[in-house]
């Protein structure tokens, strides 16, 4: 099974509909992940072998822009539109209520993505695809969920920006407000499951059930974003491993299963980091530094 590996897609769509035979794409996308968080990109605290091996054998960006926030990415990386041009410029639910008290004024912004942009699924679907979403979605309400914008399968999709927790149920109120918030079609899992684990899961189903048809499997992880929480083998390796003078850039506190959030807490234990490790500023040209340290370290 030949399967392509993208993080973005530059070949014409119209080849999807040569007579050559069809390759399987999956895109995988991570949430709120920096650039210097990858091994390949000279990450110090953080460990990411499997795609710095992707690194190695792929191509590799050195200089990028990224849109700032959530729902605007998501929804150019699908269309090839900048978000401006979809009138998408802030989350979606900030679209509604965001934030009032800015030195700018923010602009109006649409909460769903419309119908009539055209997304990458719609391409692959009509050129015989079976079309997938694993994981977020955060482009619109129900109405305008995946399913809506021809994508065959929807495994945890909703118009929500994070998950109440990343352990399973996965499922809660209090977090985010007095809103209910769940993540569909992820059922019978079991104590101490993690979101993570089990979209990745989710997205080998994908892949086994296509058989013999051609698939784009977009693979999209609530991880790292909020809420900070891991399972408490990796808190503890990483709690290790932190020294004095490490580049990463922001310490937030992880939350092991079944310790309730508290931010005067966290607040706490984020200015005592900040005080015994001070934030270094990059360079603008860091990432080219950053990977030779990584590179020297590993020789």
């Amino acid at each position: 099974m030949k399967i392509s590996l993208v993080i973005l897609m530059l070949a014409p769509v119209a080849a999807l509909h040569s007579a050559e035979a069809k390759p399987n794409i999956v895109l995988i996308l991570a949430d709120d992940l920096g650039w210097s968080d990858l091994g390949c990109y000279g990450a110090d605290l953080h460990e990411t072998p499997h795609l710095d091996s992707l690194a190695q054998q792929g191509m590799r960006f050195t200089d990028a822009y990224a849109m700032s926030v959530c729902s605007p990415s998501r929804a150019a990386l699908l269309t090839g539109k900048h978000a401006a041009r979809l009138h998408m410029t802030i989350w979606s639910e900030g679209s509604r209520n965001g934030p009032k008290k800015r030195k700018l004024i923010e602009a109006a912004s649409l909460h769903d993505l419309p119908h009539t942009e055209t997304t990458l699924a719609r391409h692959f679907q009509e050129a015989g695809y079976l079309t997938a979403l694993v994981g977020k979605w955060h482009l619109g309400d129900a109405s305008h969920y995946p399913e809506t914008h021809s994508f065959d399968v929807n495994i945890g999709g909703t118009q929500w920006g994070a998950p109440h927790t990343f352990f399973w149920p996965y499922s809660g109120s209090g977090r985010f407000g007095p809103e209910f918030r769940f993540v569909p079609h992820l059922e019978f899992g079991k104590p101490g499951e993690y979101l993570t684990d089990r979209l990745t899961d989710e997205a080998l189903r994908v892949i086994d059930r296509a058989g013999a048809q051609p698939f784009f499997l977009y693979l999209a992880h609530h991880a790292p974003h909020t809420p900070m929480e891991a399972k408490a083998d990796a808190v503890r390796h990483f709690e290790a491993k932190l020294r004095p003078g490490q580049h990463h850039q922001r310490q937030r506190r992880l939350h092991r299963h079944g310790e309730r959030p508290d931010r005067a807490r966290d607040q706490q234990r984020s200015a005592a980091f900040r005080q015994r490790f001070p934030l270094r500023r990059r360079h603008p040209r860091a990432p080219d530094r950053a990977l030779a340290r990584h590179h020297a370290r590993r020789s």
